[in-house]
């Protein structure tokens, strides 16, 4: 199973105690999770690198795929 962010690290992440403004801070911030039946997001720690590597390499400009006019 993934290592999913708990209650604590959820707060500390959003800056918000209740599930439904955790959850607005998240949609706000891109972050795509899955909405438990209490109401909380879950997500994975490993889905939340990943989605940020991924911001990273669109804001430095990063292109997919090789350079051709390099060569």
């Amino acid at each position: 199973m993934a290592n999913l962010i708990n209650t604590a690290e959820m707060e500390e992440l959003t800056g918000a105690k209740a599930p439904a403004k955790q959850c607005d801070v998240l949609r706000k911030n891109g972050m795509r999770f899955t909405l438990r039946a209490d109401g909380r997001p879950s997500l994975s720690w490993e889905a939340y690198n990943r989605q940020l590597a991924a911001e990273a390499i669109q804001h430095q400009g990063f292109s997919q795929g090789p350079r051709l006019e390099a060569v």
